[in-house]
C-alpha cells in the first residue's frame, strides 16, 4: 500500500479506529488502485500497519473477527459496486478484487449472491438501465 493509502487510513477519528475500522479502510484504499493478491495476504496488511502477523490476529479476535471474514466482507461489497461496469470482464473484476484466478472469484461471487456472476449482471444490470 502506499504512503498515501496509508495516510488515508491514518485520518480516521481515534474513537473509530478499531482494528476492524483500519482493516476496513485499507480495503477500501487498496480497490481503488491496482493491487496484486500478495496486497491481500494478513501478513502483508499486519506489516503495513505495524504489527506482527500474530498480534494483528489477536487483537481482530478481540473484536470477534477474522482477517478473513473482513476480506470477504469487503470483496462482496465491492464486487456488487463493480459487477454493475458492464466494461469489465468478469477476469478483470476477479483480478481487481483480488482474486489469483477467475475461478476463486466465480465461486465467492455465488456464495455471496446466489448465482453466477454473468447471470448477475444479465438478470439486475440490465433491468438497473
Amino acid at each position: 500500500m502506499s504512503v498515501h493509502s496509508l495516510k488515508a487510513v491514518n485520518k480516521i477519528e481515534p474513537a473509530q479506529r478499531s482494528v476492524s475500522d483500519l482493516v476496513t479502510n485499507y480495503f477500501e484504499a487498496l480497490f481503488k488502485r491496482y493491487n496484486t493478491p500478495e496486497d491481500f495476504r494478513v501478513a502483508t496488511l499486519a506489516k503495513q500497519l505495524n504489527f506482527s502477523k500474530r498480534t494483528f490476529q489477536r487483537l481482530l479476535q478481540n473484536e470477534g473477527l477474522t482477517f478473513a471474514d473482513l476480506l470477504d466482507s469487503a470483496r462482496k461489497k465491492h464486487a456488487e459496486e463493480l459487477i454493475f461496469d458492464e466494461s469489465l470482464s468478469v477476469e478483470e473484476i476477479s483480478k481487481l478484487l483480488g482474486f489469483i484466478d477467475r475461478s476463486g472469484y466465480l465461486r465467492s461471487h455465488k456464495k455471496w449472491f446466489g448465482i453466477p456472476p454473468r447471470k448477475y449482471r444479465t438478470d439486475f444490470c440490465i433491468r438497473a438501465r
